[in-house]
């Protein structure tokens, strides 16, 4: 009976192909200065070094290389005007669910949660 079971993927006529991984690297912006506002909170100005950063991004918030606080984005702006997205090379100012505790020199690593296919037995 084992010898007949096959591993099928879960959707097999998907135009994509599933990768465990992602092809591109993840943004990481670096806190430049760190201004504190009434009523909104701690807001991180940074530069985005690598890729692009987007208002609903999942990050990490580090500081020597160890992860501080991980959380998302609720907001994303340049020029004092909100942003969807903030590509590399630019600076924008980032703000973080439920963290005020930012400081100058952290670096804000964006990352997405995926779910991936699993094989089915039939």
């Amino acid at each position: 009976m084992k010898d007949s079971i096959q591993a099928v993927p879960l959707f097999p006529f998907s135009p994509f192909p599933l990768f465990p991984f992602s092809p591109f690297p993840p943004p990481f912006p670096r806190v430049r200065d760190v201004f504190r506002i009434s009523k909104v909170g701690t807001v991180a100005g940074c530069m985005v070094q690598d890729g692009s950063i987007t208002r609903d991004s999942e990050v990490r918030l580090l500081r020597d290389n160890v992860v501080i606080h991980t959380g998302k984005v609720i907001g994303l702006k340049r020029f004092k005007n909100d942003a969807k997205e903030v590509q590399s090379g630019f600076e924008c100012g980032i703000s973080l669910a439920n963290y005020n505790d930012i400081k100058p020199g952290d670096i804000i690593e964006a990352f997405a949660t995926e779910r991936m296919a699993t094989e089915a037995f039939v």
